[in-house]
């Protein structure tokens, strides 16, 4: 992120299978939106992702989450004290 960015917008090309400590400290970073696309089939770590991102309020866009595979959540939201919605926990 540049600084004074305060949103991201992803775009993974290639499959992945790790998404620990990806945003780890992006305590600028306020949203996380349009993710519909993200294929989480093969993630096995979620750990620390959003790890100490204080200004986060809100994430959209994981409505299509697949955690099937997974294996590790620890510390997911640690730190996230502004986060006020996650609509995909909603179901």
């Amino acid at each position: 992120m540049k600084k004074g960015e305060n949103n991201i917008k992803m775009i993974i090309k290639k499959k992945i299978t790790n998404l620990e400590n990806m945003l780890h400290d992006c305590k600028s970073l306020l949203n996380i939106k349009e993710l519909e696309n993200l294929d989480t089939t093969d993630i096995k770590d979620f750990s620390g992702i959003f790890y100490g991102c204080s200004s986060l309020i809100e994430i959209n866009g994981l409505q299509n989450l697949n955690v099937s595979n997974e294996k590790y959540f620890n510390s997911l939201f640690f730190g996230c004290s502004s986060l006020l919605s996650i609509k995909v926990l909603q179901n």
